[in-house]
């Protein structure tokens, strides 16, 4: 196989492994928070943002009060993304992603995840 041919095709396996094997859903990562949050405009009914995000990243992963939240871990990154709800209402989202070197934020975003 030529070099740049099998450099291609390790960059797409790698591309597709990204979020699995981790901790929370598999198909959390840095591209699919993206278009998730792309999803969401506010404000908006609960009822009609949940189903496509459920498609898109899978059921949440934990909650805080009536906001929801997804969150993964994968090696020494954790990346979550909340959906802030209100009353039944969406207002936004917020999220970010916390790596292992900082303990405390990589706790509670792998808590997030379901990570002990």
């Amino acid at each position: 196989m030529r070099p740049i041919v099998a450099a291609v095709v390790l960059a797409a396996l790698a591309l597709a492994a990204c979020g699995k094997g981790g901790s929370g859903g598999s198909k959390i990562n840095q591209a699919s928070l993206a278009k998730a949050k792309a999803l969401v405009a506010a404000p908006q009914p609960l009822a009609d943002v949940r189903p496509k995000l459920v498609a898109a990243l899978g059921e949440p992963t934990s909650t805080d009060g009536e906001n929801l939240i997804w969150a993964g871990v994968s090696g020494d990154e954790c990346r979550y993304m909340r959906l802030v709800v209100s009353n039944g209402t969406v207002n936004g989202t917020t999220g970010g992603m916390a790596n292992a070197m900082v303990a405390d934020e990589f706790a509670k975003c792998a808590a997030m995840a379901g990570r002990k």
